[in-house]
């Protein structure tokens, strides 16, 4: 039991959660917004850390399942999970509860150093400190990936899968990447691990109003947002960057990596928003803060309209996303007994492995590699398999040796 209150609740045939109050869904979520440096993949895996291994809030392989499914979808893949997890924890109320939370420490941080860069200039970069924390964030990841690995992958089928995943995921370019490897494996688990089984009906569950509300809301202010009357030039530019935004974070897939040069053609060649060095620039400080990179938008909107620019930018970009894995949640609980969705899941849960596995290197390559960076890696590594220590400590000490050695 942890200082925040709990109950015991059955959720389903697969998974027994304690589920914590809204408040400690709040409070819990926004600590790992505060200290997930390195974007998608390490948010993720302190989520995982944090809620299936420190607190036993549900089992490590729904995690694995919310991320296939958010692969799946649009968005930012860690706010995508985040939703649903609050939404398994504590319904409606829990999923905005933990992505205000999660978002909430980027967002400000985001717009202290936006405010500080469009009002005093560009300033140097902390390049020793994020030399230190980058290996850090890809030791932590490495070793989820590792934990993921040894609980989850039993047989060969599921070890070639997640080699093949990885494989694609190191050598392939392309927006649909992510979708192809999912489906992939999708079909190749259906094909090894199929096997029919006695069936049985459950009686079926309305579906919450919410699970409906929330598109239609949705749906609605895109609507307002295309066809609000022109009031003001500071409304206006409001309406641009959340109409902009969320438009983009409907239509990519694969995460920051994709959405970085996808944002850069929109808002500096297509809209002139900025010039090539401030979004570059932007880009880096959003290296700077936890969470997913593609908070740099917050950067992109408070260059155009300010707090009101940022405010717009970071809730259409993660919103809509958060509703279409809201909604896709409520439907893959319902299929879940399916034995064709089992064999499909037990082939995907790897393929998501090999792409975190993968992701490793695409964080560590991103800073130096030296002999300083590799010790930083394999002690993170090492003490977090070994121990599980809380992430912002490891994130401490990292900075600070990379501040004195890098």
């Amino acid at each position: 039991m942890h200082r925040y209150q709990c109950r015991n609740v059955h959720l389903s045939n697969f998974t027994i959660v304690n589920a914590p109050t809204t408040l400690s869904i709040f409070m819990v979520f926004l600590k790992m917004g505060a200290t997930a440096f390195g974007g998608n993949v390490a948010m993720v895996a302190s989520i995982k850390k944090e809620i299936c291994d420190r607190r036993n809030w549900m089992a490590d392989n729904v995690i694995l399942d919310l991320i296939a499914v958010g692969n799946l979808l649009p968005g930012p893949l860690a706010t995508n999970v985040v939703f649903a997890i609050g939404k398994i924890l504590g319904g409606f109320r829990g999923a905005l509860a933990a992505l205000i939370g999660v978002s909430l420490p980027s967002f400000v941080l985001m717009c202290i150093l936006s405010w500080a860069y469009f009002t005093y200039g560009s300033t140097p970069a902390l390049t020793a400190v994020m030399n230190g924390i980058i290996p850090c964030v890809a030791g932590v990841i490495a070793s989820v990936a590792w934990t993921l690995l040894r609980k989850n992958v039993t047989v060969w089928q599921q070890y070639l899968i997640a080699l093949c995943a990885g494989a694609a995921m190191f050598f392939g370019k392309g927006f649909f990447l992510t979708l192809i490897i999912v489906v992939a494996a999708a079909l190749l688990g259906r094909l090894f691990f199929y096997k029919p089984k006695t069936v049985i009906t459950l009686p079926k569950k309305r579906a919450p109003v919410s699970v409906w509300l929330l598109p239609l809301t949705t749906a609605l202010v895109f609507f307002a947002l295309i066809f609000l009357p022109h009031i003001s030039v500071s409304i206006e530019e409001v309406r641009k960057v959340g109409l902009t935004f969320g438009t983009m974070s409907l239509t990519l897939f694969g995460g920051g990596y994709v959405f970085v040069p996808a944002m850069e053609n929109v808002v500096v060649h297509e809209l002139h928003w900025m010039t090539t060095r401030e979004f570059t620039e932007g880009i880096a400080l959003g290296h700077v803060t936890p969470g997913p990179i593609m908070v740099s938008s917050v950067f992109v909107g408070w260059k155009v309209a300010g707090l009101k620019g940022a405010i717009a930018a970071i809730v259409m970009l993660f919103g809509p996303p958060a509703v279409l894995m809201y909604v896709a949640h409520h439907f893959l609980e319902r299929i879940k007994s399916n034995a064709v969705a089992e064999a499909m899941f037990k082939g995907v849960r790897p393929a998501v492995i090999g792409m975190i596995a993968v992701s490793v290197w695409v964080v560590f390559s991103s800073a130096p590699v030296s002999v300083v960076s590799l010790l930083i890696f394999a002690a993170t590594f090492g003490l977090t398999v070994w121990k599980n220590p809380e992430p912002v400590l490891l994130i401490i000490g990292s900075a600070l040796a990379g501040w004195i050695f890098c």
